[in-house]
């Protein structure tokens, strides 16, 4: 795939210094068999199956309770990360995942969602956001911390990317991975 940030508008100013661009030419380079694009209103009904796809995997739910489910969790993450980058990730045009995270936080980045639908995990989609995302938290020089509800199969990928349990007595379970030394980019600001 060839990345072109011209298809990619977040509304940034100053796009070189930008760790949203910065995570769009990362996962470009680690995926390119996938391309991100900022969700619209128009994906609804896709972040609703892909909601109710990986809550199944969890625990199988009744559509009504997965449908409140995904409603308070819209609305919590529009409350607790308004100015969060919220993409669907696609491959061939089709969405397949999405990854959400807030860059606004100043003393860490914020992981708010990252699911990819059962069968689209081929290619490894959710690594390549997640090592893209801790690639631009190390250049950036903060630890990259997200929330993960026991017994989510996803935290045996966060434990080996260096992620550890600051928080474990919450629900859900706080991790933060540390700046991996040598990656902090000297000298530039993203804004």
């Amino acid at each position: 795939m060839v990345f072109d940030q011209s298809q990619v508008s977040l509304g940034r100013r100053h796009a070189a210094h930008d760790p949203a661009d910065a995570f769009l030419a990362e996962f470009a380079r680690r995926a390119p068999a996938f391309t991100a694009r900022p969700a619209c209103a128009a994906d609804e009904a896709f972040l609703y199956a892909l909601f109710a796809a990986t809550q199944a995997e969890a625990l199988p739910l009744p559509e009504p309770l997965v449908a409140i489910q995904f409603q308070s969790q819209r609305a919590a993450y529009a409350a607790q990360f308004p100015a969060a980058m919220d993409l669907i990730v696609e491959r061939d045009g089709r969405p397949t995942g999405r990854f959400m995270v807030d860059w606004s936080p100043s003393d860490h980045v914020q992981g708010v969602d990252v699911a990819v639908l059962p069968g689209e995990r081929r290619g490894a989609p959710g690594l390549s956001l997640m090592r893209a995302w801790t690639a631009v938290c190390d250049r950036l020089g903060k630890p990259a911390r997200l929330s993960v509800r026991p017994g989510n199969p996803a935290m045996s990928l966060y434990l080996r990317l260096g992620f550890l349990k600051v928080v474990s007595s919450s629900v859900p379970i706080v991790m933060e991975r540390s700046v991996k030394s040598g990656s902090i980019l000297s000298g530039v600001e993203f804004s």
